[in-house]
């Protein structure tokens, strides 16, 4: 889809509306959204999405959110609520943006995967037990900022480097506390 302009339910009474003027996309006027817990695939595809998206507070799967919305250059605020990021902007290949991960996020597996100008650092919280793919196929020459890691309840890591043009791994900063056999 192109999310360009316009609501996305007839009348704005529907549960998600573009409001040009402020270029934002805003979730449950009239408090329609309050309740939803589950974005999976929501902007999916969207490849000419590049709006503010204001995330309700409710919302913990964020799976895939914006998965392929190529065009996707804003600051993105996952709310609090949010336990699982698995593949969220897998495939932003614009997304240049400082991303605050919550410390209430669990699963950041293929997060950032494919997002080749991604270029700011990343911190991943002490709430993180699984990040396989992660940064896959992001190069050096895009993501040349520090990785802090602080959670040391990582259960898999497997790959999630993986594809990186001679990664300077003195930028990414990891826990002695994490197994060895979770990274790869």
């Amino acid at each position: 889809g192109n999310a360009q302009g316009g609501t996305a339910v007839p009348n704005g009474e529907g549960l998600i509306k573009f409001d040009s003027s402020t270029n934002t996309v805003t979730f449950g006027f009239s408090g329609a959204c309050r309740g939803i817990e589950n974005a999976i695939y929501m902007f999916r595809y969207c490849t000419n999405l590049n709006q503010n998206i204001l995330i309700p507070s409710s919302v913990k799967n964020a799976n895939s959110m914006f998965q392929q919305c190529g065009n996707l250059n804003q600051n993105i605020l996952i709310p609090n609520s949010g336990k699982d990021a698995y593949g969220m902007f897998f495939g932003c290949s614009n997304l240049n943006q400082n991303i605050l991960i919550p410390n209430s996020v669990k699963d950041t597996g293929y997060m950032f995967s494919h997002c080749g100008n991604l270029n700011q650092s990343i911190h991943i919280p002490p709430s993180v037990k699984r990040m396989e793919y992660m940064f896959a196929a992001v190069t050096t020459k895009s993501l040349n900022q520090d990785i802090y890691i602080y959670s040391q309840n990582i259960v898999n890591m497997h790959n999630a480097f993986v594809n990186q043009d001679s990664l300077v791994y003195h930028k990414v900063h990891i826990p002695v506390s994490v197994p060895k056999r979770t990274s790869n």
